[in-house]
């Protein structure tokens, strides 16, 4: 399913199978509400190549599925994603790359959440300690959890620490 109209609003609950996608992301322009709670074992996406999209679900969120998100780690920006409550996954899709990599905001929590309530998706592979890491260009980032905003942020695992392949 892919709303085609930016402000689309849908007033009821989204159910995503695992096989199933529901496509949010308008160019950077999608502003996507969902009035309902979300039940999501596939994916729900504003990835589109740009930044901008805002998707908003009005309730709460579950299931193993994925919130897919752009970045732009280079500028520090991103598309966002609001939910009341909940827990899952981000992917993130990168349109840039940097050598002076930004953290960006992918997620917004707007009741009390914790730092294992979302994790991060779209990782290449996960420290010892658990740490879900993705590989950007040659940095690694990871998604990091502000409790004093109840939010998720795609931040930069050491900035200035670039990738070794194959050491």
């Amino acid at each position: 399913v892919s709303p085609s109209q930016t402000g689309f609003v849908l007033n009821a609950p989204l159910l995503v199978d695992a096989s199933s996608s529901f496509i949010a992301g308008l160019g950077g322009a999608g502003n996507v509400v969902i009035n309902g709670d979300v039940v999501n074992a596939g994916l729900v996406t504003v990835i589109d190549g740009t930044v901008g999209d805002q998707l908003t679900v009005n309730g709460s969120v579950s299931g193993a599925g994925a919130f897919g998100v752009d970045v732009d780690v280079a500028a520090g920006t991103g598309d966002l994603v609001n939910v009341t409550s909940g827990n899952g996954q981000v992917t993130v899709s990168s349109v840039t790359t940097s050598d002076a990599p930004m953290a960006v905001t992918v997620l917004q929590v707007g009741s009390a959440s914790t730092a294992t309530a979302f994790t991060l998706g779209s990782a290449n592979f996960v420290l010892p300690g658990g740490q879900a890491v993705q590989v950007v260009g040659n940095q690694t980032y990871t998604l990091e959890f502000d409790g004093g905003t109840d939010s998720f942020i795609f931040t930069p695992l050491d900035a200035g620490a670039p990738v070794t392949y194959n050491p």
